[in-house]
């Protein structure tokens, strides 16, 4: 009894080693060692204990052939991890565009989102990643899909780089007066690309946007803003990135 005992330890522990090298050759990018380990038996399907898939791995590290050959194998290129997570999204979060452009091409699905309601497109959208975004909507993602928050992809190149400070400034007449500095530095080009695809600007609603930035001032409508910004960026051709507000 105790024999058997040992053996099946001694087993599930080669087991384990083979799955950790197997990894490792993964992460490393070594894809003669990953054709070897599957000619071995591993899977190319098989999920570690991370939740990790080969695929994710793959696309992570932007290893274009590595991604093609697992999918050869039989890799899905639609599975999840327990975040719901596909290769697809991870590639898009991480700013991978080969892997991007690799998984496209090999028919991933681009609207799948993860556990937080999130798609690929909304979230290269929140990181800026031009390439990326266009190569989502040239695969026909949806630019105005909404979760379960009511989140859209234009709310999300909005969400992480909105900043509004109010500074004392001096006129060349030496009046003090308070302006309102909103920076929107990383989403420029991406506000664009969704307004340019036909996003929503209908019922937009963000909170910086949507709150009285200071008792008894108006605030500026979202797409007032918007079309403020765009002006603003086409008479200066300095963009978006420090953008005065003169409050009434």
């Amino acid at each position: 009894m105790a024999l058997c005992l040992g053996l099946i330890l001694l087993i599930a522990s080669c087991a384990t080693s083979d799955n950790m090298q197997f990894h490792d050759a993964l992460n490393a990018g070594d894809l003669p060692q990953v054709k070897a380990w599957l000619a071995k038996g591993m899977e190319a399907d098989k999920p570690f204990p991370s939740s990790n898939t080969p695929l994710k791995i793959a696309a992570e590290i932007e290893h274009e052939e590595m991604i093609k050959y697992l999918l050869r194998k039989g890799a899905n290129i639609d599975a999840q991890d327990r975040a719901g997570q596909t290769a697809l999204y991870i590639a898009s979060a991480l700013g991978r565009e080969l892997s991007v452009y690799t998984l496209i091409d090999a028919g991933a699905d681009v609207e799948i989102p993860n556990n937080n309601g999130l798609t690929p497109l909304m979230n290269a959208s929140g990181d800026g990643s031009e390439g990326i975004v266009r190569a989502l909507l040239d695969a026909h993602a949806d630019v105005n899909y909404t979760n379960n928050r009511g989140q859209t992809a234009l709310n999300q190149a909005f969400n992480r780089a909105t900043s509004m400070t109010l500074n004392d400034h001096v006129d060349d007449n030496g009046e003090s007066t308070q302006r309102f500095s909103i920076s929107l530095p990383y989403t420029d080009g991406v506000a664009r690309i969704l307004l340019e695809a036909g996003a929503d600007t209908n019922g937009f609603s963000q909170a910086v946007f949507a709150k009285q930035v200071r008792e008894g001032r108006s605030y500026i409508e979202p797409i007032e803003f918007l079309q403020m910004r765009l002006e603003f960026a086409a008479e200066t051709d300095e963009g978006f990135g420090r953008f005065k507000i003169f409050p009434n």
